[in-house]
C-alpha cells in the first residue's frame, strides 16, 4: 500500500509561558469532556488532516 506509519509518542505536559492552554483545560472540566473524544479533539484531528492534505489524520491500530 505504500503507506508510511509513524508514531507520535506522548510527552510530558508543557504549558506555554502565556498560559493559552489553561482556557482549554478549564473548558474540558466545565463541559465534562475529560476524554479522548470531544469537539477539541475532533477539530485538532481535522486540522492535522487538512494540513497534511489527507482524508484522515488519525488511525487506531
Amino acid at each position: 500500500m505504500g503507506e508510511i506509519m509513524k508514531k507520535i509518542y506522548l510527552a510530558s505536559p508543557h504549558m506555554s509561558d502565556e498560559k493559552y492552554e489553561e482556557k482549554f483545560v478549564k473548558e474540558a472540566f466545565d463541559t465534562n469532556w475529560l476524554s479522548t473524544v470531544g469537539e477539541n479533539i475532533n477539530e485538532f484531528e481535522k486540522s492535522v488532516a487538512e494540513y497534511l492534505d489527507i482524508k484522515s489524520a488519525v488511525r487506531f491500530i
